[in-house]
């Protein structure tokens, strides 16, 4: 058994957004930051740029599948995994990434636990594209986490840049 205070609100942050698996966190006080950054972090703060962070609760059979890079901390029995199916298979991700600058690998995770990402100062959407009838249309450098119930069709979450 997981025990977490992540998704409570605290002095510190704050829950902003859930989202089926997903939730957003909103650091209203910064604690990580050094006496130098501490004025810009401040005014930043005050005009509402603040640190953001995705957490994803992740049960069986659901799993997500991450930009790479983009994952900071696993807690409990998740499996990481990679979408490449063979040496073929990665050099067409290979060749297809750089046409399109898409990753070639991109890490999946399953099983029962908590992904949390990386923090962005970024703004987090979370979208459900079955609410969107036929679809939406977005860069593929917005794209940072799917949740994969059978494919990559089912986009959850984006980052306005």
């Amino acid at each position: 058994m997981i025990t977490t205070n992540l998704f409570q609100s605290t002095e510190a942050r704050k829950l902003i957004t859930r989202k089926g698996i997903f939730a957003v966190i909103e650091y209203q006080k910064d604690l990580s930051i050094s006496f130098d950054n501490a004025a810009n972090a401040y005014f930043a703060s005050q005009m509402n740029l603040r640190k953001r962070q995705v957490v994803a609760q992740i049960k069986e059979p659901n799993g997500v599948i991450l930009q790479a890079g983009a994952m900071q901390l696993m807690i409990g029995q998740l499996q990481a995994s990679s979408n490449v199916k063979g040496v073929g298979d990665l050099f067409g991700k290979f060749v297809g990434g750089a046409v399109t600058g898409e990753s070639a690998v991109k890490p999946r995770y399953s099983g029962n636990g908590i992904l949390v990402l990386e923090p962005t100062y970024k703004y987090i959407l979370l979208e459900d594209l079955s609410e969107w009838e036929g679809g939406m249309v977005i860069d593929d450098g917005m794209v940072w986490l799917v949740k994969n119930l059978s494919d990559i069709q089912s986009l959850l979450v984006k980052i306005y840049l």
